[in-house]
């Protein structure tokens, strides 16, 4: 059983008079320190920094903590320049996804709920019954993604990097939901001067997270039941690959500056990872940062040798549609195996938030891992 870690608010009037401004590491949300990329530098860091309310900032305290991702989506996107095959799209979504699970009986009332997390943690809320009033996304001015199986028309879009405590205390919270993360950034006891605070130990993700957060939020019933099914995904997509499972997986990030994963630390290497797929190039070819990730000259591309070639993008990050033009037009792109023979997958990497885009993602694996070109 995990420790109920929700904090009880106490009152603070200076609350008026000072914003927040936070930050995350550049990188969708997965490992619970942060999530998947929305755009990300080879330096995978980020910082917050505390502004008053004339929006004068001051120096900012730079994160150091490595292992940052958010979550990956249901669909898949096509990419100039690139044959992509493209992974079934149909929703797994399942007794306790569609809300028809029983609920605990004794969960406590949260009252109005906000998340201050990515889509991961949203997402994840949703799962166990628990409907936010507002919540932080990866790319506010896209809204919410990921999360087509949810009804998220009633649930506000905050801005993660200049969202105020001021307007957070307007929307008179009753919860917060958040990661440790977040509270070591904007500072101990802040939140608590909002509202009760719920916190989401760091370093978690899939079964491991859902059920914490299940038990923080007195739902460890449903929590559990929605663990169950993400298990249930992953053997029901390992014993379709049978262990014969190899994969190239590879970001092309505004710039252009190209990353292949070469070990499981964000959600989606991981999943692969979880069945048994062998990632190529390994971490003994490319040596990788804290987030699994090996930068990739383009002499280097020669590394991305594996069929298929898995790319995970999202077009709402700035530059990234004009980086992928430009990498793909490359003649060493274009003389890559998967490349020549038509076995590139194109898929959402902030389209898989949480428990729920685990589930689809365990259930594509299978036909990602086992396209041929046509």
């Amino acid at each position: 059983m995990s420790e109920r870690r929700i904090r009880r608010g106490t009152p603070r009037p200076a609350l008026a008079c000072a914003a927040v401004m936070v930050c995350l590491l550049a990188a969708c949300g997965g490992d619970s320190s942060s999530s998947d990329d929305a755009s990300a530098t080879t330096s995978g860091t980020g910082a917050t920094s505390i502004t008053d309310t004339s929006g004068t900032t001051a120096p900012s305290i730079a994160d150091t903590s490595a292992t940052t991702e958010t979550a990956e989506t249901t669909g898949t996107t096509g990419t100039t320049g690139t044959t992509a095959s493209t992974a079934s799209t149909a929703s797994t979504a399942s007794t306790a996804l569609t809300g028809t699970a029983p609920l605990d009986p004794d969960a406590p009332e949260l009252g109005r709920v906000v998340a201050l997390a990515e889509e991961f943690v949203l997402a994840d809320l949703l799962a166990l019954g628990i409907e936010p009033i507002a919540s932080t996304a990866t790319v506010d001015a896209v809204g919410f993604q990921g999360l087509d199986e949810f009804d998220t028309s009633g649930i506000e879009v905050l801005p993660q990097t200049t969202l105020s405590l001021e307007y957070l205390a307007s929307l008179q919270p009753d919860t917060i939901v958040t990661l440790q993360f977040w509270v070591d950034q904007v500072g101990d006891g802040v939140l608590e001067g909002i509202a009760d605070v719920v916190v989401i130990p760091d370093g978690l993700s899939g079964v491991a997270q859902i059920e914490a957060l299940g038990e923080l939020v007195g739902r460890p019933e449903r929590a559990a039941q929605v663990a169950a099914e993400i298990v249930e995904a992953r053997e029901a997509a390992a014993a379709q690959l049978a262990g014969e499972c190899s994969v190239s997986l590879a970001t092309i990030y505004s710039g252009p500056s190209v990353a292949a994963f070469v070990e499981p630390v964000w959600a989606i290497p991981t999943a692969f990872a979880d069945l048994g797929c062998e990632l190529v190039p390994g971490p003994d070819a490319a040596s990788p940062d804290g987030n699994g990730r090996a930068f990739l000259s383009n002499e280097q591309l020669g590394l991305l040798s594996e069929r298929p070639l898995v790319l995970m993008q999202n077009e709402s990050v700035e530059g990234e549609t004009a980086a992928i033009d430009e990498i793909t037009s490359n003649a060493l792109w274009q003389n890559l195996p998967a490349v020549a023979a038509g076995e590139v997958a194109v898929i959402d990497r902030l389209g898989y938030p949480g428990a729920p885009g685990l589930i689809r993602l365990y259930g594509e694996i299978p036909e990602l891992a086992g396209i041929t070109g046509t």
